[in-house]
């Protein structure tokens, strides 16, 4: 592939943690991300993923703990986004459940904002500070 000019790669690692894999039902084995990471690494591949923090059960030590585990892969980048429950999605419906979005505006605010802004909150942290950590975690990389 690296004849054909293939020089990065792209790990859509999307979670941090184990509990946010069972809730996102994300079947990738974190441990082993670490060792295609330094595979790719160590044949001059250039490296980066993305993640999403914001779950409706996500705390503040669950966002860091993704963040944390970002940075230990040693990438060459890293996205964060925040997760958005977007109209007609499973997570649309469990944001209404847990009373973490009005129904009336939801559909009509989410298709007016930028990818890395949030909207909404999860139970423990709102909105606002869903921003600062990943624009904190985006700049601390």
């Amino acid at each position: 592939m690296q004849k054909a000019g293939y020089y990065r790669v792209c790990f859509s690692i999307d979670v941090g943690t184990h509990a946010a894999q069972l809730y996102v039902r994300k079947p990738v084995k974190l441990e082993r991300m670490r060792a295609l990471v330094k595979k790719a690494n160590s044949i001059g591949l250039w490296t980066y993923a993305t993640f999403v923090i914001g779950f409706p059960n996500e705390t503040f030590e669950d966002i860091h703990q993704t963040v944390a585990y970002a940075y230990s892969l040693r990438l060459d980048g890293v996205i964060f986004y925040i997760a958005q429950p977007h109209l007609g999605s499973e997570l649309y419906d469990v944001y209404l459940k847990e009373s973490l979005i009005d129904e009336r505006t939801a559909g009509v605010i989410q298709s007016h904002h930028s990818p890395a802004e949030s909207l909404f909150g999860t139970k423990h942290v709102s909105a606002a500070e869903l921003e600062a950590l990943r624009n904190s975690a985006a700049r601390g990389y």
